[in-house]
């Protein structure tokens, strides 16, 4: 049975799935292993490196890293939506209703679409300018550039490779307009002013910056809103979080209380203390102290929230409204305060024991080496979060309680939810160190709230496709960075995916080969190699003809730089 020849269209197909690695890896785990008649229908591994030697493999990785993006968001995003609608759903109809939706218009099948064309084509761009700039800097363009010197400026910029390439994120709008894609901007976005603000230290640009500019740029910056509306419409489980260990500011139905009394839920009581805002806070009137009074609440809050401060305290008389709605069973503002230390703390403690001894399992060879040492690491650390996000809760809850006893009722209102929160976030000086995720993530959660009220309000107007925007320029912040100076970037996950876009890698397998065995695979690999190599020189030539123009090319930008 004759093998398949390097002319058949398979075997031109195989370059644009694996590359030569992967290929030696699954030779020699797959097809070794097999039956001799499939191991006389395939490729040796030298064969396989012939056949893909003198061709464009920057366009091949290319196609494998947008192949293997789209196939692993999809897959993952279809799995988790299967998983998710299986144990979520309560019947047949909306499985039903799901599987009716065309597969054209699928969210999934969007986003993998367009996270795999935005990384085919910055990497299709970026190459594209990166020659264009090196064909502009060679003596025979320098008619060219003296007739259009603006624009032969801007593409012989070191930059401009990064900056063209950049408009490859407007594929992002293939996905639907959502908060999705509207988080995947923020989040970007945030990620190339922390590198820039990096870039700069680094540089030397922030030497004397004061003190508390860590705390503003890199810390919690006004943590949460007191807003429903932003809940419900940008991370409602960050401010179900915020809310879920606020109980003693959120006052529940007493078990006493009777069945057909109405009770505000948690959402309609932050919307009485937005109403109370607009109102410029007005004052408790007391129905035990004044029982013949009409109108104890203002006509715009809920009646509801009467069943509250109906029994509030009588010691709050004359006290703000806002007292009365918070804490309507102690008179005192500071004591209300304490006690919510006291019984938010051991639900947080709680839920960062489990949070962080489930990040730490994969550390787990240190907690072997030194075990008390990792032990006490973590108690720190969960005993420090904890006091940081029970004190930053609290004191964005009770300055609006401190508000009322130091500013006029008229005196910025509104704006005080803003500088209760920015309060509540100056606790996160206690972790300089650590909080910087935590930190960020409430900033970008908070510049997300913070853009959708001001829409609200009017304060600005939105712009259309302005997500498109934040995302193309943040890829060209980061490609600018990246090339100016790598090592601002980091050595994770984020610096590798930047150099895939870039070109400089692709998204393939590590392989790893043994010690004896690999050896002398590779000797028997590289001999039978040498003899493909002496029967086809002519091949060869014409490859390193190809090869010697590419390289050309790369020593003119260097000796630029």
């Amino acid at each position: 049975m004759t093998g398949l020849q390097p002319e058949h269209s398979a075997c031109k197909a195989i370059p644009y799935l694996l590359n030569e690695r992967e290929y030696k890896l699954l030779h020699s785990y797959i097809v070794a292993r097999a039956p001799p008649s499939v191991q006389e229908r395939t490729l040796t591994p030298p064969k396989y490196i012939h056949l893909c030697r003198g061709k464009d493999d920057y366009h091949g990785a290319s196609i494998r890293s947008a192949l293997r993006v789209f196939l692993t968001v999809g897959t993952g995003l279809k799995s988790w939506e299967l998983i998710s609608a299986r144990l979520l759903s309560r019947g047949k109809e909306a499985t039903t209703a799901q599987g009716k939706q065309l597969r054209a218009r699928s969210p999934v099948l969007r986003l993998a679409l367009s996270l795999s064309a935005i990384l085919y084509i910055h990497r299709l761009l970026h190459r594209y300018f990166l020659r264009l700039r090196s064909r502009l800097l060679a003596e025979k363009t320098e008619p060219l550039r003296k007739r259009y010197p603006y624009l032969a400026k801007a593409l012989t910029s070191r930059y401009a490779p990064a900056v063209g390439a950049s408009l490859a994120g407007f594929s992002l709008g293939i996905y639907p307009k959502g908060q999705l894609r509207i988080s995947m901007a923020i989040y970007v976005g945030a990620r190339a002013l922390e590198f820039l603000y990096n870039a700069f230290e680094a540089e030397g640009y922030l030497n004397n910056k004061p003190n508390w500019l860590g705390i503003v740029s890199r810390r919690y910056f006004s943590p949460y809103r007191i807003k429903s509306s932003t809940y419900s419409q940008a991370e409602q489980e960050y401010g179900d979080f915020i809310l879920k260990h606020s109980s003693h500011y959120i006052p529940k139905r007493p078990p006493t209380a009777s069945t057909t009394l109405p009770w505000p839920g948690t959402y309609e009581i932050v919307d009485a203390l937005a109403e109370m805002a607009k109102l410029n806070w007005p004052s408790f009137i007391s129905p035990i102290i004044l029982p013949r009074h009409t109108s104890p609440l203002p006509p715009t809050i809920d009646p509801k929230t009467s069943s509250i401060t109906s029994s509030a305290h009588p010691l709050l008389h004359s006290h703000a409204l806002s007292c009365a709605l918070l804490h309507p069973s102690d008179p005192s503002c500071l004591h209300a305060f304490l006690t919510h230390m006291l019984i938010s703390t051991p639900s947080l403690l709680r839920f960062f024991t489990i949070i962080l001894s489930a990040l730490s399992l994969p550390r787990y060879k240190s907690f072997l080496t030194s075990p008390l040492l990792t032990l006490n690491s973590l108690s720190k650390r969960i005993l420090k979060l904890t006091f940081i996000i029970s004190s930053a809760i609290g004191v964005s809850w009770s300055s609006v309680c401190l508000f009322q006893q130091i500013l006029p009722r008229k005196m910025i209102p509104q704006w005080r939810f803003f500088l209760g929160g920015f309060l509540g976030g100056l606790f996160a000086y206690f972790d300089r160190q650590g909080g910087r995720a935590t930190a960020i993530y409430a900033a970008r959660t908070s510049a997300d709230s913070l853009w959708k009220v001001g829409i609200k309000r009017r304060w600005w107007k939105g712009v259309k496709g302005g997500d498109l925007i934040v995302f193309t320029t943040s890829l060209a912040i980061l490609g600018c960075v990246m090339e100016r100076n790598e090592s601002v970037v980091g050595k994770g996950w984020e610096k590798k995916m930047l150099e895939i876009l870039r070109g400089d890698g692709e998204l393939s397998l590590k392989v790893q080969r043994g010690d004896e065995m690999g050896e002398m695979t590779d000797l028997l690999e590289q001999h039978e190699e040498e003899i493909i190599q002496g029967q086809s020189n002519a091949h060869h030539d014409s490859t390193n003809e190809e090869g010697d123009e590419e390289g050309g090319w790369k020593k003119v930008i260097e000796k630029d730089q």
